[in-house]
């Protein structure tokens, strides 16, 4: 039986994803499904390459899903700061990661050219199957870890003592959807558009690892794996103009972890 708690990040979750349904269909009657990119593919300034403003913007069909989707996502985290006071920090810094995204991306869907320093991306133009699919195959091989050797203890699992539900909810929804937020559709796109594909993936790769450091306790391989999600991640969101690949494997990855650990709580 869940907890009150328990009950209130579950209803988070299934009103994001109702609220972004109604979104995406809404967007549908508009015909966003059929916008067209009229910016060069990311791909042909990939090795330090500066890509003209505006190739990584908001202007991307479903913007409006897309900001109530983290809207709602955002929400349940800025719950967990409030009420579950051993995580009330990192919920702290989750939300902040969440606003200065949000800056940034209004910034880029009312002037993409009104800056050179920032980018951004949200779920793409079209080929959602082919997302998808990348950011399965994406996640295998770090799932896969979980057989070989100590690979369990690569990946770290939030658990809010008593609560398995909301330890799963935490981990495997909220932490992704604002980690590739903003490693992702922020630090990559900004990083890229100024220097390249590679070096805007390996700047964000590093961050991230850099930003999981404390949680590792500073071990080395752990954090390589890190760096090689991150930097993956983000070759393949740029390829696709779009952070859906990664979102997928992070989610993909930190249920599999997740369901494991939180199991043996319940």
């Amino acid at each position: 039986m869940i907890c009150f708690e328990e009950f209130i990040l579950v209803g988070v979750v299934v009103f994001a994803f109702i609220v972004t349904a109604m979104q995406i269909k809404a967007a549908m009657r508009r015909r966003e499904q059929y916008m067209v990119d009229k910016t060069p593919p990311a791909y042909d300034y990939f090795w330090f390459a500066e890509m003209p403003e505006g190739t990584l913007s908001a202007r991307q069909p479903f913007r409006k899903a897309f900001f109530w989707w983290y809207m709602v996502t955002t929400f349940g985290m800025l719950w967990i700061a409030v009420n579950v006071p051993e995580w009330s920090t990192v919920g702290i810094i989750y939300v902040l990661f969440a606003a200065i995204s949000f800056t940034v991306y209004l910034v880029e869907y009312v002037d993409p050219y009104i800056t050179d320093v920032t980018g951004c991306m949200l779920w793409g133009f079209g080929n959602y199957d082919d997302q998808i699919l990348e950011g399965v195959a994406l996640a295998t091989p770090f799932v896969l870890l979980g057989f070989v050797g100590q690979g369990m203890q690569v990946f770290q699992v939030l658990q809010i003592e008593g609560m398995p539900v909301a330890s799963l909810v935490l981990t495997a929804f909220l932490v992704p959807n604002i980690e590739e937020l903003f490693f992702r559709g922020f630090i990559t796109s900004s990083v890229a558009e100024d220097i390249g594909c590679v070096q805007g993936a390996f700047v964000s790769g590093f961050v991230f690892a850099v930003f999981h450091g404390a949680v590792y306790h500073k071990e080395l391989i752990p954090l390589m794996i890190v760096f090689a999600f991150g930097f993956a991640a983000s070759m393949v969101d740029l390829r696709h103009k779009s952070i859906l690949p990664g979102l997928v494997a992070h989610t993909i990855i930190n249920f599999f972890y997740a369901i494991s650990i939180v199991s043996s709580m319940a």
